[in-house]
């Protein structure tokens, strides 16, 4: 169930960003020298502490030209407080949404998920530690998943 939450999530923020950022090149394509503009600015206004993360778009770097990369940081920075924002509330909605499944349960049943939580992550651990030591993760590990 967390891995499909978690996919749902990743899904969710994909299609938004993906939206986002079509509909940005959509609105902004007929004011190119504005965008300029606008961009030169937002960069000579950043400081250390605030430069985004900086990085391009799967499968861009190998096509784009360096004025372009320049203005792809600008439309990432121009939306990333934005979706921060909203990221935000649909981790709020999850919680409120997860809150109320767990009024469902009786205490019982919530101890008893509560166990079966602890035992996935350990499982979890387990294979990481696996994985990072070089060996096949173990049968335990694997068979408890299915």
């Amino acid at each position: 169930m967390a891995s499909t939450k978690w996919s749902r999530r990743v899904a969710w923020g994909a299609v938004l960003l993906a939206g986002l950022f079509c509909s940005h090149l959509v609105l902004s394509a007929d004011d190119k020298p504005a965008a300029d503009a606008q961009q030169k600015g937002a960069t000579a206004a950043q400081t250390e502490s605030e430069k985004p993360k900086r990085r391009l778009p799967n499968h861009y770097a190998a096509v784009v030209t360096p004025e372009q990369r320049e203005q792809i940081y600008a439309i990432q920075a121009e939306y990333n407080a934005e979706i921060d924002v909203l990221l935000a509330q649909i981790k709020e909605l999850e919680d409120k949404r997860d809150t109320a499944i767990d009024a469902t349960l009786s205490a019982e049943q919530l101890e008893t998920v509560a166990k079966l939580k602890a035992e996935a992550e350990a499982r979890k651990k387990q294979r990481e530690l696996e994985k990072k030591e070089g060996k096949e993760p173990s049968e335990e590990s694997t068979a408890a998943e299915k």
